[in-house]
């Protein structure tokens, strides 16, 4: 990602530090002391001690109250380092200074037994120096011991080395043969697809009449008296054109079995012609629902469809409605099963070579708070990043489109309201990822959606897909009769959700090319959503940037292209504290949406702010509103933005900057505005 430099972000940095460092020693450590107690106390939202703390305490000109500051000073980069790696990383200084101490306590008294195993030595004993050399004696048949035993584990990993790499050329040998002879097969299935496509309507008729001469020919011996008695008596044309009609003859001689082709090929040639005749008028027959091609194309030799209903395409209209018979519930059996090889495939892009969809992931549904009725709750962390979007779409969906009433929490949403929009965000979020083109959607058929599961690191094994089509109407129609099993809160909504968008977007190999790092994951180190899959849901390609366009690194030969945000413009915005720090550059159409809606991302979580009407965000004055699904929030965090009242940095203020403040501030009509709270504690 590109980097840009934060000036301001130096600037204040280079004014705090000799301000810090004027100080006596004994001052320098009772006020870091004191810092660390302040970020201990806010960040376990010990508010009332915090308040007792500050009252007893004072802050004064030399109070520190930058988290990073702190961590120069105190010289914590490489404990952050190393924090920041663990699966359950340290939230404040405190902590991870105090887990060093610990685990360096536990590292010396593991010496000390080591140490004590050893036999103590007494100067003024005779045996002494025999002691010492029976010691050195017997830690030199250790090493020896050791030595041995590394260069028999070098020996066997060569061996082991060799083995590998050469079953390794046998399965590449078999693997290049059974290539062959798959691509021999698939030509010669082509060439016969070919073969068939280049037939006409008239080629079909001309065909099907020597089949039917043919036909007569070998039943001209053969008649059946009893046959087709009850056959029409309508009057027949000669070959003169003339018509004559003998209802004796009709009713009393039999049928023979050439009469009887000759009644199913007019038939078959009737429908042949008609087609033929709708053809000449563009006019092409369709069947209800389903484009239904000419039978000039019964075969494309450069496409791989097949005539299984799930791989049928429909109309091209936006309001086409599927012919697919659309289930009440997802228990039933619709669609058909993924295989093998597109399992792999999907597991391997979740998350590479652990090959386990995390639990988390496993268990989250799309549900409601009972507090604030308009916002989503996340289980655990990690898909925070995938319910971001669909909560930014739910609030557009409750605020922006249906108009529900704003006030008191959103006390005032109904559950219908609250289904309605969770419909929409998840047609609206497959259609983007769709861009014109058919939807496909993945879930396990086994499971209903009252049904309440807890298999952690689902395997996909069972899962299906089904092309539910274009257009709006019939996916909405899906989502619709299958809601209760997508708002399950421990079901596998999410995870149907993100499958369902990598299969619309054309599969793993597809999205896996709109990545920079092809080899990447969409759920990365502890669990988290990776900003790929962000883009996915967000603007419909896995595009690992946010800047907008194409960007290129380096020089010919060697040119990479980073690809970032392109048209069409998102419907919801995206901002990041990294803006703020310089690490990546947020680009125009992320920060400009059309809604003022944003998902914001801060320290590897992925959070929602919000106006609870359309306003403009290209003014100075914004009301908006900030939400964390992970939070358990049970109050509004309103924030009033003012770009009339100029923000200025104080060197010496004892505040910290909620760090929502600074993300605010990356647009460019909010670069100094004032963030007010509203009466509640910002957050840091």
């Amino acid at each position: 990602m590109e980097k840009v430099s934060s000036p301001e972000a130096k600037k204040k940095k280079k004014k705090e530090l000799p301000l810090i460092l004027s100080a006596p020693p004994e001052q320098q450590v009772e006020e870091t002391s004191k810092g660390l107690l302040r970020e201990f106390m806010h960040s376990k939202k010990f508010k009332k001690t915090l308040q007792a703390f500050d009252t007893e305490q004072p802050r004064g000109d030399h109070t520190i109250a930058s988290r990073a500051l702190m961590s120069d000073l105190l010289e914590f980069q490489k404990f952050q380092e190393r924090n920041s790696k663990k699966a359950t990383p340290r939230n404040t200084l405190l902590e991870v200074f105090c887990e060093d101490r610990v685990r360096r306590r536990e590292y010396s008294h593991q010496q000390q037994q080591e140490s004590d195993k050893l036999p103590l030595l007494n100067p003024e004993d005779s045996d002494t120096e025999e002691t010492l050399l029976s010691t050195i004696e017997l830690k030199k048949q250790k090493c020896d011991n050791l030595r041995t035993e590394i260069q028999k584990k070098k020996d066997l990993q060569q061996k082991l080395t060799k083995a590998i790499a050469k079953e390794r050329k046998k399965g590449e040998a078999a693997q290049q043969k059974l290539d062959k002879a798959k691509a021999k097969a698939k030509d010669k299935k082509q060439s016969k697809k070919k073969t068939r496509s280049t037939k006409t309507i008239d080629d079909i008729l001309l065909s099907g009449e020597k089949v039917v001469k043919k036909n007569k020919r070998k039943t001209s011996a053969a008649s059946t008296p009893n046959q087709n008695q009850d056959q029409d008596n309508s009057p027949t044309q000669t070959d003169e054109g003339s018509t004559q009609q003998d209802e004796d003859k009709s009713n009393n001689s039999p049928i023979s079995d050439d009469e009887s082709i000759a009644s199913s090929e007019d038939s078959y040639t009737k429908d042949l012609r008609a087609i033929k005749k709708a053809q000449n008028n563009d006019q092409p027959k369709s069947q209800t629902g389903w484009s239904a091609d000419p039978i000039t194309s019964i075969s494309d030799s450069n496409d791989n469809t097949s005539t299984n209903p799930d791989t049928i395409q429909p109309t091209t209209s936006s309001t086409a409605t599927s012919d697919w018979p659309i289930q009440q519930s997802l228990h039933m059996s619709i669609g058909r099963p993924m295989d093998s090889s597109l399992i792999q495939q999907l597991r391997t892009l979740l998350c590479g070579s652990h090959n386990t969809i995390p639990e988390p992931w496993s268990q989250q549904g799309f549900f409601f708070s009972t507090i604030l009725k308009y916002g989503l709750v996340q289980n655990n962390g990690g898909p925070c990043g995938v319910l971001s979007v669909i909560q930014g779409r739910v609030l557009k969906k409750l605020f922006m489109e249906m108009g529900v009433d704003s006030g008191d929490c959103g006390s005032q949403i109904t559950t219908e309201q609250q289904t309605k929009s969770v419909i929409e965000s998840l047609v609206d979020t497959l259609t983007m990822v769709a861009g014109g083109g058919s939807v496909t959607v993945a879930f396990p058929p086994e499971m209903s959606g009252k049904e309440v599961f807890g298999r952690a690191n689902i395997t996909l094994e069972s899962w299906r897909q089904q092309n539910v089509g274009r257009g709006v109407e019939p996916l909405r129609e899906f989502f619709t009769n299958n809601i209760d099993y997508y708002t399950n809160k421990n079901g596998t909504g999410l995870l149907s959700l993100v499958l369902s968008a990598i299969l619309t977007r054309g599969g793993p190999d597809r999205v896996a090319s709109d990545m920079d790092e092809h080899a990447g994951t969409l759920i990365v180190s502890h669990q988290y959503s990776s900003q790929e899959l962000v883009n996915l849901l967000l603007i419909g390609r896995a595009c690992s940037n946010v800047f907008d366009g194409k960007k290129q690194l380096g020089s010919h030969p060697d040119i990479i292209e980073m690809c970032g945000v392109e048209h069409p413009v998102p419907d919801i915005g995206f901002l990041s504290f990294r803006d703020f720090t310089g690490d990546v550059s947020v680009g125009k159409y992320y920060k400009n949406p059309p809604v003022p809606i944003f998902c914001i991302w801060n320290e590897s979580h992925y959070t929602v702010c919000f106006a609870k009407s359309k306003i403009s965000i290209d003014g100075p004055l914004a009301e908006l509103y900030y939400y964390d699904q992970l939070g358990c929030q049970d109050e509004e965090y309103h924030l009033s933005v003012d770009a009339t009242k100029e923000f200025t940095p104080d060197d010496n203020s004892t505040v910290i900057t909620p760090y929502m403040d600074d993300i605010l501030r990356t647009r460019d009509p909010w670069n100094n505005a004032t963030v007010d709270w509203n009466g509640s504690d910002g957050l840091l």
